[in-house]
């Protein structure tokens, strides 16, 4: 009768202590139907709702060409300017162009652009050399 006693009371406990263990179980699984958030997760919104940002990339220009002038002159009125082109035109094949910069508020004498720095140092050296105008230099734009 004694075992039997012993027997019952041990049933009895393992009943008691697996129910518990039920109820605990349920109530973990009903805790894992919402989503875990962590703390390293940043969740300001559901994530259904969550737009994405287009980052626009920065407009860039199209590559602008250098030019390189020889400058042989630069005076502060057109009338200047024009003397100077008629007194020294014969002195070179080259065209002599007048335009106003603004950049140093003078009426600049320009030979036609170059594409290339080496063809506009050839030209330059070769006015240096003859002596008609030694103030010769290289602008580019």
């Amino acid at each position: 009768m004694k075992t039997k006693i012993a027997f019952l009371i041990s049933l009895s406990f393992l009943i008691v202590t697996a129910c518990s263990s039920s109820e605990e179980t349920t109530q973990n699984e009903q805790e894992k139907e919402e989503p875990e958030i962590y703390v390293f997760d940043d969740v300001t919104e559901p994530v259904d709702t969550v737009e994405q940002k287009v980052i626009e990339q920065p407009k860039v220009d199209p590559p602008t060409t250098t030019m390189y002038y020889v400058q042989v002159g630069a005076f502060t009125t057109k009338d200047r300017a024009e003397q100077f082109v008629k007194e020294k035109s014969s002195k070179t094949t080259y065209q002599l162009n007048i335009t106003y910069s603004d950049e140093v508020r003078l009426f600049v004498i320009r030979l036609p652009g170059f594409a290339t720095k080496a063809e506009a140092e050839k030209v330059r050296n070769e006015f240096w050399q003859s002596g008609a105008f030694n103030d010769a230099f290289i602008v580019t734009q």
